[in-house]
């Protein structure tokens, strides 16, 4: 089974990072995601018919939770009967199916070898810095980068790089703060030297990152990866109130900022004050809109929704992005489409699409994970399954963060979400 163990964390590389063309054909049956979606399913079907056994037993005195997955799967499924693009649904439903069988598989891996933690917790930590590099190289050689994955990178993406880039924000290295309490693990073993130095670079520039990037949502995700660390791995008050660490946080951030407001004349202090009405004040605007859009939807079919992934198809006249480009791009349109796809919050999401049954299924299942890491973060010891549980429950809240303010229907925001709590829910 060590060989599935090693594909399914090939697979979940592949998630993390941005979509690639593996054959040169432009089309979403051969990108990266899509072969790591077919070989978690391969994955899952090799093992039940050599280890039906081990697959039963992966959730044993867990009863509620696989009561609350299968809920949650059907208030997903029995959306069909109201969806009015059965492609538009299929498309989603690959997506939601995928991220159950990533926390099963999760679960299933680690549960069958708990001494994989180290392996596990390994890859993440250079998959980091891996991202952490990649982003640099993005930001600071856009062009050289741009022309470099033009003809690999999924045209979709490669479209939101280039307009986001245009509207004064960076990323490439989606939810690169999940990164952060990881770091933390290696920083609290000592006999790691070598790779405590590095974490805590890395530690700094994610940190660099996220405020360079502008986008509002990575300086709160970076906010709360930093704090609940601390609060986590470094239990002696007086290392947190260290002056080294201080000086060294504060010439991160302002050497971003500086850096930002040179690059696109403006930085995060400016769009967290609301500064321009265009950029800032607008995207909040179009989330209460598509908030309000998302209950109407939900009266309109309030038990089992409109059909998933038909949010986008609900309203021919929903209003897109207008926003004033430093220069024109043939990509705007494209960015636009992808934009208008979601209301931007998973609940609101969920609510439209999936209606009352849907929105119940997937609280109870978000409140169940909420009980258990409360569980597992009042634990006193410090091994190594306790510091990989509390690393996994940041980590998964992160990006749960995330999808508060952002669209949330792609395995690329989702995927690392049902893979953390998987592999949490093996730990206690």
């Amino acid at each position: 089974m060590e060989f599935l163990f090693n594909i399914f964390l090939l697979a979940l590389i592949f998630i993390k990072l941005p979509p690639f063309y593996f054959i040169p054909i432009p089309s979403p049956f051969f990108v990266t995601h899509t072969f790591a979606k077919v070989s978690i399913f391969l994955i899952l079907t090799l093992i039940y018919i050599f280890d039906s056994d081990g697959i039963k037993n992966i959730f044993s005195k867990k009863s509620t939770l696989i009561k609350l997955i299968v809920f949650y799967f059907l208030s997903q499924s029995i959306s069909v009967i109201k969806a009015g693009d059965i492609l538009l649904f299929l498309k989603s439903y690959q997506n939601i199916i995928s991220g159950i069988l990533i926390l099963i598989l999760s679960a299933y891996f680690l549960k069958a070898n708990i001494k994989r933690i180290s392996k596990i917790n390994l890859i993440i930590y250079w998959l980091g810095i891996f991202l952490i590099f990649l982003e640099f190289v993005f930001i600071f050689f856009n062009h050289f980068f741009i022309d470099l994955i033009k003809n690999t990178l999924q045209k979709e993406v490669l479209s939101a790089y280039i307009t986001d880039f245009e509207r004064g924000r960076s990323s490439i290295g989606l939810n690169l703060e999940i990164f952060i309490p990881f770091f933390f693990v290696f920083i609290n073993d000592s006999n790691k030297v070598k790779k405590n130095v590095l974490s805590v670079l890395s530690l700094l520039s994610i940190s660099f990152l996220s405020i360079l990037s502008n986008f509002r949502i990575r300086a709160v995700t970076l906010a709360f990866n930093v704090f609940f660390s601390f609060v986590f791995f470094v239990k002696n008050l007086k290392k947190i109130l260290d002056w080294k660490k201080i000086v060294l946080i504060t010439i991160t951030v302002i050497s971003a900022i500086f850096i930002s407001n040179n690059l696109f004349s403006f930085n995060i202090y400016d769009r967290l004050s609301l500064k321009d009405e265009q950029e800032d004040v607008s995207t909040i605007e179009f989330r209460i809109n598509n908030g309000v859009r998302s209950f109407e939807l939900f009266l309109s079919s309030p038990f089992i929704g409109i059909g998933l992934g038909n949010y986008s198809s609900s309203n021919k006249d929903l209003i897109k992005f207008n926003y004033s480009f430093s220069k024109q791009s043939k990509y705007s349109q494209d960015y636009a489409e992808l934009v208008r796809n979601s209301p931007h919050n998973v609940f609101f999401h969920t609510l439209a699409e999936n209606g009352l049954f849907g929105l119940i299924s997937y609280l109870l299942l978000i409140f169940y994970f909420i009980k258990g890491d409360w569980n597992m973060i009042t634990r006193s010891n410090k091994n190594q399954r306790t510091q990989f549980g509390k690393a996994c429950i940041i980590g998964s809240w992160s990006i749960f963060i995330f999808m508060l303010f952002n669209p949330s229907h792609t395995i690329f925001v989702t995927g690392w979400f049902w893979a953390l709590r998987g592999f949490r829910e093996t730990l206690i």
